[in-house]
């Protein structure tokens, strides 16, 4: 992680609009001294220095989508390329548009993944590249044709949304869901689903979240993306998965309690959910080709999380078992995928509670 500096921020050049900007309006990242050598970004005239700032935007939001770290230079030399490309005062209308939608876009993938080499809060970052698009849209003029350019509709609403992921309103980001989603590309769709995901995983209203999340996936049309069907399913599975276990793990708290007592009407509505989870899930691993210890793992948590259920219900020790060993069969498919993806202790740790629930049903 690169460390931060102060700010070293370029003027831009004045818009159309006639709004003067100053230097803090736009921040700058710091750039890293172990950044990586320049890469391959597309087929691009090298001497359109416009176009191949519009590629180094898109590969940066492609790294990063992968969770590839090396987008994070990428969108770092993308503002800075776009800050001296504002001060040029040759370019035509369509070219400062393609700049500043670009520099929107690298604002906000930096905010997303990279917000501790930026001095400003990332809401703060996003509400600059709102200005940005807003400068953008107001030049009408298409006195040239920029390859690879999006539209203004599909940066604004991708910055939109990813104000509302980057949120903590969880409402305003289903509003925004229904009011843009349609505007997005199927790529920047899969992504924000994505990081409203990431942000799943840390939520304190987890129910808010996920139905939020939800509607992130379920508006992802199932041919958006190569991948989109599986994806989709995957990601609904994930939301119904921590819905679940939230509260299997509130009712686990109050068994453990000296009454030992849990609502079963509440117990019943998770295992619901699971079940629908472990369906949507399944329906992701044999929609990917190429399914992963990414899929093996939550259809594991969905297992044990239903055998923990039938624990609480008391319910028969052979069904809970076969819970449970379902749990250790996909847990063990995900170290096939990757050794390192899960602890061999928790596959032997879950082993060794079955053997003790087998032991102790002997034993009566």
């Amino acid at each position: 992680m690169p460390p931060k500096r102060a700010k070293g921020l370029k003027k831009s050049a004045e818009p159309a609009a006639k709004r003067a900007r100053t230097e803090a309006d736009t921040p700058s990242p710091a750039p890293g001294a172990n950044d990586p050598q320049p890469v391959y970004v597309g087929e691009v005239d090298e001497e359109d220095d416009v176009a191949e700032l519009v590629a180094l935007a898109t590969a940066a939001k492609a790294k990063l989508a992968a969770g590839d770290e090396h987008g994070k230079p990428l969108a770092r030399g993308t503002v800075h390329e776009a800050q001296r490309l504002l001060n040029v005062d040759t370019l035509l209308h369509a070219e400062r548009r393609a700049v500043l939608l670009a520099l929107a876009t690298a604002l906000v993938l930096l905010a997303a993944y990279d917000a501790e080499a930026l001095d400003n809060s990332p809401s703060e970052v996003v509400d600059v590249a709102t200005g940005h698009v807003d400068e953008a849209a107001a030049m009408t003029d298409n006195d040239k044709v920029v390859p690879g350019a999006p539209s203004v509709e599909n940066v604004r609403a991708y910055v939109a949304l990813s104000s509302a992921v980057l949120g903590e309103d969880a409402e305003a980001l289903v509003t925004a869901v229904k009011e843009l989603a349609a505007q997005l590309t199927g790529d920047d769709h899969e992504t924000l689903a994505w990081l409203a995901q990431r942000r799943l995983e840390t939520a304190e209203d987890v129910d808010a979240w996920a139905d939020a999340c939800t509607a992130l996936w379920t508006s992802l049309a199932a041919d958006a993306t190569e991948g989109a069907e599986s994806a989709r399913e995957l990601g609904q599975g994930l939301c119904l998965l921590a819905k679940a276990t939230a509260i299997v793990e509130e009712q686990g708290e109050l068994a453990s309690e000296d009454d030992g007592k849990v609502d079963k009407k509440v117990v019943k509505r998770a295992r619901k959910m699971l079940e629908k989870a472990e369906t949507h899930i399944k329906a992701a691993i044999n929609a990917d080709s190429h399914p992963s210890a990414q899929h093996f793992i939550p259809l594991a948590e969905t297992h044990v999380n239903l055998g923990t259920i039938g624990e609480l219900l008391d319910e028969p020790a052979s069904s809970v078992c076969a819970r449970y060993e379902q749990a250790v069969a996909a847990f063990q498919k995900a170290r096939e995928h990757d050794p390192e993806s899960v602890d061999e202790d928790v596959v032997e740790g879950l082993q060794t509670t079955i053997d003790e629930i087998r032991a102790e049903e002997d034993g009566e």
